[in-house]
């Protein structure tokens, strides 16, 4: 079965991708990266609210039936525009849900990576880590948290 997978597309397309759809074959799959490319780079809350929502399992019992990718133990979303939307906040609603879903922290992520792009300066970046990271390990054994100042190329 397919283990790890790396969407690469242009992120205002990421917020119209069915990701529920799209990933529910890969019921096995343990590392998961979406890089959005582009201006427009709040795609990645669809994504995350996909992996965060719970669906009652097929004899209609919620918990692990219902969780997208319920072996996902790496996440990794770089290019997307910090500015657009709350990337962060979401990505840890995303992560507390599903170990409420799967039921035990030994089940939850074990890697988290953010990769940001378009950050107001350096400062900002800063600020953000100082709050994001301490709050992340609480959930995830290894956190990166990185940023880029430059437009990503098209």
């Amino acid at each position: 079965p397919l283990e790890t997978i790396t969407i690469t597309l242009e992120s205002h397309i990421a917020r119209r991708v069915n990701w529920r759809t799209f990933l529910a074959p890969f019921r096995g799959l343990r590392a998961l990266t979406l890089i959005g490319i582009g201006r427009h780079s709040d795609g990645a809350a669809s994504l995350l609210d996909a992996l965060a929502s719970e669906h009652p399992s097929s004899d209609g019992t919620p918990g692990e039936g219902g969780v997208l990718c319920p072996e996902l133990r790496s996440l990794r979303i770089e290019g997307f525009n910090a500015q657009s939307c709350n990337i962060p906040a979401t990505v840890l609603g995303c992560v507390m849900k599903r170990m409420m879903a799967l039921g035990s922290r030994s089940r939850g992520l074990e890697e988290l990576g953010l990769r940001l792009d378009r950050f107001e300066s350096e400062e900002e970046f800063e600020r953000q880590r100082q709050w994001f990271v301490p709050c992340a390990r609480r959930l995830v054994r290894r956190v990166k948290f990185e940023y880029s100042l430059k437009e990503p190329v098209l």
